[in-house]
């Protein structure tokens, strides 16, 4: 589970907060704001899912385009596939 603080208290314990962030995400609330403070390599790894993801769709349009509905319905179960595997 993550970490949830608000901006004064992670300024008081900062160094412990940046020691957390391996354990997952620090959310920090700033009045209505929250911001995640977390390691280097999850958000890298985000991105990557999320570059992984997007390139599994524009393959599903494409798909979509050039071939008949049922290639199409079967692109679109293995990204489900993909996301369940992932979650």
């Amino acid at each position: 589970m993550s970490n949830t603080t608000t901006v004064a208290k992670f300024r008081e314990k900062l160094s412990t907060w940046l020691d957390s962030t391996s354990e997952g995400p620090v959310f920090i609330n700033r009045g209505e704001e929250r911001f995640a403070l977390m390691n280097e390599d999850t958000y890298r790894d985000l991105q990557q899912k999320v570059a992984d993801l997007q390139t599994s769709l524009i393959s599903a349009l494409e798909s979509k385009e050039t071939s008949t509905p049922s290639n199409f319905d079967d692109m679109l179960s293995k990204l489900e596939q993909y996301k369940r595997k992932e979650a």
